[in-house]
C-alpha cells in the first residue's frame, strides 16, 4: 500500500503521482487512519478519536464495558464512517470476538439518536 501511494507502482493508474503527505514508514498500513481535516496520517491511538485513557463508569454492569483498543476504536471509526456516507458494511468473524457489541455500541451510543433509527434483529448461529 505505501508503494501505492507513493506512486511507485507502475500498474496503477495515475502513475508517478503521489499522495501527500506520505504514509508513515513505520508500521502496517492498517496501523494509521487518515484524517482527512488535518490532511495527515495518525496512529490510531494518536488520532484523537476516542480517550483510551477515559474512566469506565462505575455505573456500567462487566458485559457492558467496552475496553478501548487499537481494534475497537479502527472498527468503531470504520463503521461510523460506513453508516454516514450511506455505505452498507458487513461484519465477518469468529463467534465470540465482538462484532455485536461494536455494532451495538454505534447505533445506540454514537450516533445522533435524532437522525438515525436502530432496529435490533437477533439470529440464532
Amino acid at each position: 500500500m505505501r508503494r501505492i501511494l507513493g506512486g511507485d507502482v507502475p500498474e496503477v493508474k495515475n502513475k508517478g503521482k503521489k499522495i501527500v503527505p506520505s504514509m508513515p514508514e513505520t508500521g502496517s498500513f492498517y496501523d494509521y487512519v487518515f484524517l482527512p481535516n488535518a490532511l495527515s496520517w495518525r496512529h490510531w491511538t494518536e488520532a484523537g478519536l476516542i480517550d483510551i485513557n477515559a474512566d469506565i463508569s462505575p455505573k456500567l454492569q462487566a458485559n457492558e464495558i467496552i475496553v478501548s483498543t487499537i481494534d475497537t476504536i479502527r472498527y468503531t471509526y470504520v463503521l461510523e464512517s460506513m453508516i454516514k456516507g450511506g455505505i452498507p458494511m458487513l461484519f465477518c468473524g469468529n463467534t465470540g470476538t465482538g462484532k455485536t457489541i461494536y455494532v451495538k455500541d454505534v447505533l445506540m451510543n454514537k450516533l445522533d439518536q435524532d437522525t438515525y433509527i436502530s432496529a435490533e434483529i437477533g439470529f440464532s448461529a
